[in-house]
């Protein structure tokens, strides 16, 4: 039985907002992290890797992106997930980075209606 996070929410600088749409899964295997479309970006394998964890720098929208896991089973009723995010173009230090905000089943709903948020 896998458990499914999608993000709802980003803060930090506008690039953030590529995640929006993007699934953590939680598998019999580890953890992945994906497309809107479902397709893979990053795997952590491990039942149940210790918190925080990163998932392995993979390239998505054009940017180099590393996602880090903070919290799962958070928030209200215990269906949110909760992360940062650093993105940098290729050969260059990070240099953007924010926080990101998921959901249980996948709904999509706003929160706070902030869906795509930023800030400097």
């Amino acid at each position: 039985m896998s458990k499914e996070w999608k993000i709802v929410k980003t803060l930090g600088p506008s690039k953030g907002a590529d995640l929006i749409g993007c699934r953590l899964v939680q598998t019999e295997f580890g953890f992945e992290f994906e497309k809107p479309d479902k397709s893979k970006l990053s795997s952590k394998s491990g039942l149940m890797p210790t918190l925080p964890f990163d998932f392995s720098q993979f390239d998505y929208k054009g940017s180099y992106w590393t996602i880090t896991v903070e919290a799962t089973e958070t928030g209200k009723d215990d269906k949110e997930a909760v992360g940062r995010w650093k993105t940098s173009k290729a050969g260059t230090p990070a240099d953007e980075d924010g926080t990101w905000v998921a959901q249980a089943g996948g709904k999509g709903e706003e929160i706070d209606g902030e869906a795509t948020a930023a800030s400097a």
